[in-house]
């Protein structure tokens, strides 16, 4: 999942976060520099029960953004059953090139009322 921002010196990013088993795949070479540290951190978190996201970021310049904003938006308008993947499409397609900037781990506790213990069956 992905936002684009400009900040106030117009400069336009392009954030994300996912899954590291994605995330690491979409990293230019250049924005790799803690992928090693990063991955063994992540493993140390998943072993330890935390859920992890990948965060990176892209800079976008004026036409890249441009482009993609009239693609994502007739991807977005679309009437055809396939809408949801022409969207998936155009953002995968803008969501490369990414610069590291480094994992997340957090506690995914049960929600109040939710049995801890459900009396499921699998077969």
């Amino acid at each position: 999942m992905s936002v684009i921002v400009k900040e106030p010196e117009g400069r336009i990013l392009l954030l994300t976060k996912g899954a590291d088993s994605v995330m690491f795949k979409r990293l230019t070479p250049t924005g790799r520099k803690f992928e090693e540290e990063s991955k063994r951190h992540i493993n140390e978190y998943s072993e330890s029960g935390l859920r992890t996201l990948v965060l990176a970021y892209r800079v976008l310049d004026e036409k890249e953004y441009v482009k993609f904003s009239e693609k994502f938006n007739t991807a977005e308008t679309s009437v055809s059953t396939d809408r949801d993947e022409k969207v998936e499409e155009v953002a995968e397609s803008t969501e490369q090139d990414l610069l590291l900037l480094g994992a997340t781990a957090v506690e995914d506790k049960l929600q109040k009322g939710v049995c801890p213990f459900p009396a499921i069956n699998i077969f």
